[in-house]
């Protein structure tokens, strides 16, 4: 697929603090990058200097071959970008707002306001003042926005903000249909964690510092799962695993343990339990989780 954006070498400094630090990233066609990490990491300082809004330091951004320092114009054409809370006039309807928007650029066809409105799932909405729309509507509305130029780069800084689980899932289903349908590259920042089924490739940060990188499926593949036992003989348990080899108890949460297996099968482990007579309550597999691999980078352990 072809390279949309190239980000080389990324660095911004606000007087003694370092916000970013050396950040790298290409994104392709079709391709999903999720820029995660909790609030403050750097994410947002990021995209405004990826969209020009903020000068770097150090660093380069490549968008369509054009250096977004010595072309900015001829670069940002090809962006489409909504940066923290997507605003809107609230006393214009939805239609006028998105009409309002394509002023600032020439020659949108006739007729592509109503197809984005179809497009982002907002038909019949149209005519609605924004006021009443609901946040999951205000968000589709700031992506159609983002789409009036038909842009081949789509930035979204925390998207998912205030947003039920459904209507988060519904947004991401959207993202997933752009970039597979239209071959619109995304940019999608998130201070959550849990974006495996979301992003094809991720690049967390913390404290301005890329930790995990890489694609998403790639990064997961191999890791080990940990178990989830929960059961009645708690004391018993503990005293099976500490003279276990061949596993790491990670957490203990009133009757569950969490652990991971290192060079044991879980039949073995499920006979060792069966032999010693420990009541199952539950057991069940959790996988290796983006959420998971931060945790492990940044040295920190659940309670």
């Amino acid at each position: 697929m072809e390279k949309i954006i190239s980000v080389k070498g990324l660095h911004k400094k606000y007087k003694n603090k370092v916000a970013v630090e050396s950040v790298s990233f290409d994104v392709r066609a079709g391709e999903i990058m999720g820029l995660l990490g909790p609030n403050g990491a750097g994410k947002t300082t990021t995209l405004r200097m990826i969209t020009n809004l903020a000068p770097c330091d150090k660093g380069e951004v490549i968008i369509k071959g054009k250096s977004i320092k010595k072309y900015p114009r001829e670069a940002i054409l090809h962006v489409g970008a909504t940066l923290e809370i997507p605003s809107f006039f609230n006393e214009l309807s939805g239609k006028d707002n998105l009409n309002y928007s394509a002023q600032m650029y020439n020659n949108i066809p006739s007729g592509r306001i109503e197809k984005l409105f179809e497009l982002v799932g907002l038909k019949g909405k149209e005519k609605q003042l924004v006021k009443h729309y609901s946040t999951g509507m205000r968000q589709r509305l700031g992506l159609a926005r983002t789409l009036i130029a038909e842009p081949e780069l789509i930035i979204l800084d925390e998207p998912a903000n205030g947003l039920d689980p459904q209507g988060m899932i519904e947004l991401y289903d959207l993202i997933k249909h752009l970039a597979v349908k239209k071959k619109i590259a995304f940019i999608v920042s998130s201070h959550l964690l849990d974006m495996e089924e979301l992003c094809t490739d991720v690049l967390i940060l913390n404290e301005g510092k890329s930790i995990v990188q890489g694609k998403t499926k790639e990064l997961l593949r191999g890791k080990k799962d940990t178990i989830c036992i929960t059961s009645s003989n708690i004391e018993k348990l503990k005293d099976i695993f500490s003279a276990m080899d061949g596993l790491e108890v990670l957490r203990v949460s009133g009757l569950t343990y969490e652990i991971q297996l290192i060079n044991i099968t879980i039949n073995n482990l499920l006979e060792k339990l069966i032999k010693n007579n420990i009541e199952i309550l539950d057991f069940h597999v959790k996988q290796i989780q983006l959420e998971d691999l931060f945790l492990k980078m940044v040295g920190y352990k659940r309670k």
